[in-house]
């Protein structure tokens, strides 16, 4: 289908865009698309984020096979998806646990991390303390906001 949708339109944007002293080149449409592929998997992310989600699903759901989702995803953005995917966990879990509502069992069952240990060493890993520690370490902050 790609292959079909190129050879039909580049040869019109070719023609529109000569008349403005531009040529829309074959690499040029390739980066454009996989340009918007790669917004589409972030967004798509963002929307599935509480879910169970992995590179298969991600790469089905935009038929495409794994490999080349993560090759296209990594040349453009210059991560992997599975790193995209810790970090915008990790960064909603930051959210959720200065909010104080949940517990850092409950957010790491909320976030699809497959246990509260793996998402303890992750959440360290990529914010350089513990949940605990965060939140007892934000506690004096949120408390200075509120009182200006």
């Amino acid at each position: 289908i790609c292959c079909y949708l190129e050879l039909s339109i580049l040869p019109y944007l070719r023609s529109v865009t000569m008349d403005q002293g531009k040529v829309v080149r074959s690499s040029q449409f390739d980066a454009s698309m996989d340009a918007y592929l790669a917004g589409c998997v972030t967004q798509y992310v963002d929307e599935h984020l509480r879910e169970q989600l992995s590179v298969e699903k991600i790469a089905a759901h935009f038929h495409y096979s794994r490999a080349r989702l993560s090759t296209i995803y990594k040349n453009i953005t210059g991560l992997g998806i599975n790193e995209m995917i810790t970090q915008k966990r990790i960064n909603a879990a930051r959210q959720l646990l200065l909010e104080k509502k949940k517990t850092v069992a409950q957010i790491s069952e909320e976030l699809g991390f497959s246990s509260q240990a793996y998402f303890s060493r992750r959440f360290t890993k990529e914010v350089g303390c513990p949940p605990s520690k965060f939140v007892a370490d934000s506690a004096p902050n949120n408390e200075e906001a509120e009182n200006t």
